[in-house]
C-alpha cells in the first residue's frame, strides 16, 4: 500500500523531470560549446534585440538577422548548426538543412525528427583523419624538437662566426701594414730603376754631343778636293770619324736630279745594360708581391663584410634559420625543377623566381622579389609560407597570379608550443 503510492506519486515527478530534461537538450540543440553559457542565461541577444530563452528554438525566427534564437531549427535562414561529429571533426552547417531530408552531420544529429535515418559515420570517415592528426602530432613534436637543436647550432654558429670575424680582422690590419710595406719596395726599386735609366740616357745623349764635336771639326779641317765628306755610324750607333768619298764613287742621279737613296744598314741594338737589367726585374718581383698582397687583403674585406652583413639579416625567431642559410632544398613536379634556399633566392630551373626581400606575417612567409622579368609584364615575386614540420622540405608550389608564384615549405624553425597546444584539442575530437 504506502509503498504503492509513493510510486504512483514519484512516477508524475520523475516524468515532469524527463521533460524538462528533454526541453533544455532540445534548447540547446545545435549550440556549440563554446556558446552554451550565452544560451544558458535568461535571454539571448540577438542583432537588434534581445528575446528570452524560452524563445531558443521553438521553431519561430525571432533574429532574422543573425538567426541566433534558432541554432537548431530551420526557422532562420541566418543561423548555423554546430554538429558534434564525435571521433571526427566538429562542423557548422547553415540551420536551413536541419531536418531537410539530407544527412549532412557524420552523426546524423541534423536530421533529428526521424523522418531520414541517418547512420553515424564519424568514426569511419574519421579514421584517416585520425591518422592524419596523429602524424601532424608527431610532427609538431619532432619539429619542436630539432627547433632547439637548430637554435643551439645556431648560437655556436654565430660565436664562431664572431671569433672568426675577430681573426680576419687582425689579420686585415696584419695585411695592410704589409700592403704598405711592400708599396715603400717597390716604390723604392722603381726609383733605384728610373735613376739608372736617366742615367743610362744622359751618358748617351753626351756621347752623341761628342760625335757631332768631333764632326764638325773633321768637316771644317777637310781639304778642297772635290770630294764629298760623309759621316758613318758604328755598329753601336755612335757617329766616328768621316771617309771621304770619290765623286765618281757617289750615286748617279735621278731624272729630278737629286741622287738615289741607297739602303741604309739596319742598325744593331745596344747592349743591354746589366745593372739595368737587374733592376727593372727587382722592380717587377716588388711589383708582383705587392699585387698578391693586395690581393690578399681584398680577399679578407670581402670576407668581413659578408660576416659584418650576415649578422644584420633577420634568421626569424631565436635566429632559427642562421643555420639553415646556405642550404637548397628542390621539389620536382611534372613540369619543372623548383629550388629554394631561404633568405637568398628562389628558382623555377634557370629562371629566377626572386631573391629575398623581407618576412611577412612575422616571421611565416617569406618574401622574394625582383626575379626575372615576364615577357611583356612584371618582375616575378613569389611568397613561401612556412609551417610547422619535422624536416625542411618544400612541399608545395603554385602560380596564384601571372608571374605570382607561391610554395609552402616545412621547417622545425616554425614549430611553436602552441602548435602542440591546438593539435591537442583537434585530437581530443577523436577521443569523444
Amino acid at each position: 500500500g504506502v509503498r504503492a503510492m509513493r510510486a504512483a506519486l514519484a512516477l508524475p515527478l520523475v516524468l515532469a523531470l524527463a521533460l524538462v530534461c528533454a526541453a533544455e537538450r532540445d534548447r540547446l540543440r545545435g549550440v556549440s560549446p563554446s556558446d552554451k553559457a550565452r544560451y544558458e542565461a535568461g535571454t539571448i541577444t540577438c542583432a537588434k534585440r534581445t528575446v528570452p530563452r524560452s524563445a531558443i528554438n521553438d521553431d519561430f525566427c525571432d533574429c532574422p538577422e543573425d538567426g541566433a534564437d534558432e541554432p537548431g531549427t530551420s526557422a532562420c535562414h541566418a543561423g548555423t548548426f554546430y554538429c558534434a561529429n564525435a571521433g571526427y571533426y566538429s562542423s557548422r552547417i547553415p540551420s536551413s538543412f536541419v531536418n531537410d531530408g539530407f544527412c549532412d552531420c557524420c552523426d546524423g544529429t541534423d536530421e533529428y525528427d526521424g523522418k531520414v535515418p541517418c547512420e553515424n559515420t564519424c568514426r569511419v570517415v574519421g579514421a584517416a583523419a585520425r591518422q592524419a592528426a596523429i602524424d601532424k602530432m608527431t610532427a609538431i613534436e619532432q619539429g619542436l624538437a630539432a627547433r632547439t637543436r637548430l637554435v643551439e647550432k645556431a648560437k655556436a654558429d654565430k660565436l664562431s662566426k664572431q671569433a672568426e670575424l675577430e681573426t680576419l680582422k687582425q689579420q686585415e690590419i696584419d695585411q695592410n701594414a704589409e700592403v704598405t710595406r711592400l708599396t715603400e719596395i717597390r716604390d723604392h726599386a722603381q726609383k733605384l730603376e728610373d735613376d739608372k735609366a736617366a742615367q743610362l740616357k744622359a751618358a748617351k745623349e753626351e756621347k752623341a754631343r761628342e760625335a757631332d764635336k768631333e764632326f764638325e771639326a773633321m768637316a771644317t779641317d777637310a781639304p778642297a778636293t772635290g770630294e764629298i765628306i760623309t759621316e758613318t755610324e758604328a755598329p753601336t750607333g755612335e757617329v766616328i770619324a768621316p771617309e771621304l768619298v770619290p765623286v765618281e764613287d757617289q750615286p748617279e742621279a735621278t731624272a729630278d736630279g737629286e741622287p738615289e737613296a741607297e739602303a741604309e744598314p739596319e742598325p744593331e741594338p745596344e747592349p743591354e745594360d746589366p745593372e739595368y737589367v737587374a733592376l727593372q726585374e727587382a722592380t717587377k718581383k716588388a711589383q708582383d708581391e705587392l699585387r698578391t698582397a693586395e690581393s690578399r687583403l681584398r680577399d679578407t674585406q670581402r670576407k668581413i663584410k659578408e660576416i659584418d652583413e650576415s649578422f644584420t639579416k633577420d634568421y626569424g625567431q631565436d635566429s632559427c634559420y642562421y643555420s639553415v642559410v646556405g642550404q637548397c632544398f628542390a621539389l620536382q613536379t611534372d613540369e619543372y625543377k623548383y629550388e629554394l634556399c631561404p633568405l637568398d633566392h628562389v628558382n623555377q630551373e634557370h629562371t629566377s623566381l626572386g631573391t629575398w626581400d623581407k618576412w611577412e606575417d612575422g616571421h611565416r612567409t617569406m618574401h622574394f622579389a625582383n626575379g626575372l622579368r615576364c615577357w611583356n609584364g612584371p618582375d616575378r615575386t613569389t611568397k613561401v609560407t612556412v609551417v610547422c614540420g619535422a624536416t625542411h622540405e618544400v612541399k608545395s608550389t603554385s602560380e596564384p597570379g601571372r608571374c605570382e608564384y607561391a610554395m609552402t615549405f616545412t621547417s622545425p624553425c616554425a614549430c611553436e608550443q602552441e602548435d602542440l597546444v591546438r593539435q591537442a584539442e583537434v585530437m581530443k575530437q577523436f577521443d569523444a
